[in-house]
């Protein structure tokens, strides 16, 4: 076989034909190979072990009537488990009640009745793998579309208000610990919910930032900024397609974390309210760590709170900071390293801030740093939070975590 014709047959679409009848599956193979790599299976459960062994596939094509699992109970599941597939349905019996579960549950995309003229078939299968392509086409443009929106407003919020940039990198390792800690499902979803929790403070003046995070007194129009802005961050971020559970977890960040709510949080599996409990509890235990609190005091702190922080939150802490100690140096800035955080600004030798207290050191922040030293100086030592066991570990990118989903 040439080179040519084995690249024509690897770039053919991949249809999988589910059939309890082999003769059947024999006649579909005949005739639709010359087009399609064809995989068989004599059953439901045969066609999900395929699907999840050798898919994705561009089109499924099932019989209705099939022991132990209908087709339409097959591709409920096929849809499911391959969102994307084009699900075509085959059947002798075009019973309303059948086409109706078909059409609610399988999502099919259209119905063959046997006995079913070859043209028509081969249309429908040609017409089912171009839908294919045209999801997966979609689905990428929705996804270098969502990681440039999300990567801009990471720059959007580092440039302007690099005191909310700088807590909101702090607290994405922290959630990204706890979250493994506690298994939950689509781990990308709460580190991006950390990474944007305070894009709706861009708007707020730093030096009332500033004054929030030291614990300074307010005056109302300042609180109310400080209190709007997961609801900003809300309005702001649901208008991008895919982060509307995102935007949902950042303005539960300040709602109903009682027992109850937790309680009810965790067994209807609910995301987006754990994702809020869960960034309420880092948001507040940050604001301990950065003032030179040790760990486990700031998360004693926290649990001496009543009705405010989700009990399995706190544990998935406890249990992650536990292993980590991080104690305090004072170190020269060709001794910074990723992970350390500032314990004080860091000044220019003629008392300007480069990089404020509280942030964590990162390599871009790093070689900023060294420019500095080397034009105008910068005063040394300074005091820093050395990174914790695990620190190391390189936090993701805008564009890593919405490749994630």
């Amino acid at each position: 076989m040439s080179n040519r014709t084995l690249g024509e047959v690897s770039r053919r679409p991949r249809i999988l034909c589910v059939d309890d009848e082999h003769n059947v599956l024999e006649g579909l193979v005949a005739f639709l190979r010359r087009r399609f790599r064809v995989l068989t299976a004599s059953d439901g459960a045969a066609g999900l072990l395929l699907i999840a062994e050798k898919g994705p596939f561009e089109v499924v094509l099932s019989d209705m009537q099939m022991p132990d699992m209908d087709g339409a109970t097959f591709l409920s599941e096929v849809r499911r488990s391959a969102p994307d597939t084009t699900r075509l349905l085959l059947t002798g019996h075009a019973a309303v009640p059948a086409a109706v579960k078909a059409v609610n549950e399988g999502g099919i995309f259209r119905f063959l009745t046997k006995p079913c003229p070859p043209s028509q078939l081969l249309e429908a299968v040609e017409e089912g793998c171009r839908q294919y392509q045209l999801r997966i086409a979609e689905r990428q443009l929705l996804e270098q579309t969502l990681k440039g929106a999300v990567s801009v407003l990471s720059e959007v919020m580092a440039l302007a208000s690099p005191v909310a940039f700088g807590r909101a990198n702090r607290i994405q390792r922290t959630v990204r610990w706890v979250v493994r800690e506690m298994g939950l499902e689509h781990p990308w979803r709460y580190e991006l919910a950390a990474m944007l929790s305070q894009i709706g403070l861009v708007g707020v003046e730093e030096s009332v930032l500033v004054r929030a995070a030291q614990g300074l007194e307010l005056d109302a129009e300042e609180r109310r900024d400080i209190e709007e802005h997961p609801e900003i961050a809300r309005r702001l971020l649901a208008r991008i397609p895919r982060l509307e559970s995102v935007s949902r977890m950042i303005a539960n960040q300040t709602r109903d974390t009682s027992p109850v709510a937790s309680q009810r949080a965790l067994k209807r599996n609910d995301a987006e309210a754990l994702g809020g409990h869960i960034l309420r509890a880092a948001l507040d235990l940050d604001q301990q760590l950065v003032a030179g609190e040790e760990p486990m005091i700031a998360l004693r702190n926290l649990r001496r709170v009543r009705n405010v922080y989700n009990p399995a939150v706190l544990e998935a802490m406890q249990s992650v900071y536990r292993e980590r100690s991080r104690p305090t140096e004072m170190v020269t800035i060709d001794e910074l390293m990723s992970g350390m955080i500032l314990l004080e600004p860091i000044r220019t030798i003629g008392g300007v801030v480069v990089v404020p207290q509280g942030y964590e050191i990162s390599a871009p922040i790093k070689a900023r740093l060294m420019r500095f030293a080397k034009g105008r100086g910068v005063k040394e030592p300074i005091h820093v939070q050395m990174p914790a066991l695990g620190d190391g570990e390189e936090l993701a990118t805008a564009e890593q975590l919405v490749a994630m989903g």
